[in-house]
């Protein structure tokens, strides 16, 4: 039996111009719905009440290294409890 060749899968990446007109829209988009001067804001507040923590996420992260989220990223909506 003759098995059929898979074809590639294309992966969006540098110089892809459909994926870059995708994130510009999406960007558009984010800036119209959100006031990012005020996240900007936020999340220096957030880095400055609790630095060690930050610090430490991006070093994690510089290595590799997944770690938790340290609160809602800006712009998501806050979880009611």
């Amino acid at each position: 039996m003759a098995s059929k060749a898979k074809s590639p899968q294309i992966q969006p990446g540098e110089g892809d111009h459909a994926a870059d007109a995708k994130y510009r829209e999406d960007l558009g988009r984010f800036q119209e719905t959100h006031d990012v001067e005020e996240l900007g804001r936020e999340a220096r507040e957030a880095v400055e009440r609790n630095p060690e923590a930050y610090r430490a996420a991006e070093e994690a992260g510089k290595k590799g290294v997944a770690v938790a989220p340290l609160g809602p990223l800006p712009g998501e909506p806050r979880k009611r409890i």
